[in-house]
């Protein structure tokens, strides 16, 4: 055990219960089940990607253990070895960027919103603002996230598991040498504003060779909290976004159709709200979308 263990470049040791204990090494993952001196096993459970150097895991409450990939990308296992992985063809090449000799990778489960936090951990803070990602489970859906002031980086993350409601909750140590907490009641990051945005998009039909044509586009946001701002494109391929063909502002609640109707071959949604101490909420969105002949080549 000892020799495969060291002869694989150990990186993580993930302990999941008395009986089970996993080993991340820099290409494979192994599961040692059982006591060692008393007839456990060793078994491989993947040969195509390691696990990160460091605290790059975590695990939910149902036992599912996730982690960061040594060749990049986010993966869930079960404890019986079954790999899926979180980010391939939706962030993988973001998370293939992340030079890992420069920064340790930092997961961390969020009860209190039921997600998955991925973080950059600089060994050495030089200044730069990272980027962070979170993983939404009941929606399976990514959100990057980015600490507007080079101070506040995060260092380290510890979860708070106290009795009461209020004291479970996920901390953060900063650069700063400040300790600070997720808060969903304030409209600011311990007074930095807040720029969130979100992109919707590529819409397309499903027969490539027709062209379409957009229109009704319908935004719904929160009735109790603020308005956002809103980039309506229409490009002329699927990796095309092009500049904006209607701009505005929508009001909280219910807002009404802008006029036009576009043809393209996709479509894509920016809502933005930048403004200082306000918060915004999307409940529904929709777009009409009608065949409008074919491509011409």
């Amino acid at each position: 055990l000892q020799y495969l263990v060291a002869g694989a470049d150990k990186t993580a040791s993930i302990p999941y219960s008395d009986d089970l204990l996993l080993f991340g090494c820099d290409s494979n993952i192994y599961r040692l089940t059982g006591d060692p001196m008393a007839g456990g096993q060793l078994d491989s459970v993947s040969t195509v990607t390691g696990v990160a150097f460091g605290d790059a895991w975590c695990k939910d409450p149902e036992g599912i253990i996730y982690f960061f990939g040594s060749r990049g990308g986010v993966y869930a296992m079960s404890p019986q070895g079954e790999i899926q992985s979180l980010t391939q063809s939706r962030i993988e090449r973001r998370l293939q960027d992340i030079d890992l000799e420069r920064y340790r990778i930092k997961m961390v489960w969020n009860d209190r919103e039921q997600g998955l936090h991925v973080y950059q951990c600089p060994f050495y803070f030089d200044g730069v603002v990272l980027r962070a990602w979170y993983w939404d489970k009941r929606n399976n859906a990514w959100f990057e996230d980015e600490l507007a002031s080079s101070t506040k980086q995060v260092a380290s993350t510890c979860v708070m598991d106290g009795d009461s409601y209020d004291d479970r909750r996920l901390l953060i140590g900063c650069e700063d040498g400040v300790v600070r907490m997720y808060d969903n009641k304030r409209a600011s990051d311990d007074g930095d504003r807040v720029d969130s945005r979100v992109l919707f998009g590529p819409v397309v039909m499903e027969q490539s060779s027709m062209k379409t044509r957009f229109c009704k586009l319908g935004v719904e946001l929160a009735s109790d909290q603020n308005g956002a701002e809103y980039d309506w494109y229409v490009g002329r391929a699927a990796d095309e976004r092009g500049d904006p063909v209607r701009s505005g502002v929508l009001n909280s609640g219910v807002n009404g159709y802008p006029g036009g109707m576009f043809r393209g071959a996709s479509a894509w949604v920016r809502l933005r709200n930048g403004a200082d101490a306000q918060r915004w909420a999307l409940e529904a969105m929709s777009l009409s979308a009608y065949p409008a002949g074919r491509k011409r080549l």
